[in-house]
């Protein structure tokens, strides 16, 4: 997805002007407008933009003074971008079953400390009377499935990391999709909606 927050560095950004330069079949690039300004204005998630492998999104500078300092982004565009980010899945490792919030961590100015650091900060929620036994709740500030297995800190001795299971199901068709695949070895981001499955050793 087009939205994701953006790189330290990348001041004064223009979001009504961000171009797609795509791959064409057969050779060649095709490039497309992809004006974000006013969804980030509306807060309409749906008008979020899906990237094709090989995209090159370009997001141009803003004019302005050469001694002025970025403020950041606004709060209405760190609003849209923690409401369209945020997503939730649910981990399931033998019997227990863990529903993790993905929080973007979108911040107007960039949040101190590395991503590492940043990562470790987990809040763990406390259990509701009415959660059933087994259930537990937490927030990670990660999108990728290593990072937010080891966030959740739910791996036994007993876990067979080498095939994890992802079933995604696609929220305007239904359709169900299933990925088996190494944990350790896996740069897999998650969506909202997905049902991660650790299974036992055999």
């Amino acid at each position: 997805m087009i939205y994701g927050q953006l790189p330290r560095g990348l001041h004064f950004p223009d979001l009504s002007r961000i171009k797609i330069s795509r791959l064409i079949p057969g050779g060649g690039t095709k490039e497309m407008d992809a004006n974000q300004l006013p969804a980030f204005q509306s807060g309409d998630c749906s008008e979020d933009r899906s990237l094709e492998w090989g995209d090159i999104v370009e997001i141009p500078e803003q004019d302005h003074l050469v001694n002025e300092s970025w403020a950041g982004l606004t709060s209405e565009v760190e609003n849209a971008l923690k409401k369209c980010l945020a997503r939730s899945v649910e981990i399931h490792v033998k019997n227990e079953t863990v529903k993790v919030t993905l929080d973007p961590g979108v911040r107007p100015r960039p949040a101190e400390g590395s991503f590492q650091e940043r990562l470790a900060k987990v809040t763990k929620k406390p259990q509701s009377a009415s959660a059933p036994t087994g259930q537990s709740n937490i927030t990670l500030m990660s999108f990728d499935l290593k990072s937010v297995v080891h966030g959740a800190n739910i791996i036994r001795e007993s876990s067979d990391l080498s095939r994890v299971k992802i079933t995604r199901t696609d929220p305007a068709t239904k359709k169900v999709t299933e990925f088996v695949l190494p944990l350790e070895t896996s740069d897999f981001w998650l969506r909202d909606g997905d049902v991660i499955e650790i299974p036992e050793k055999t």
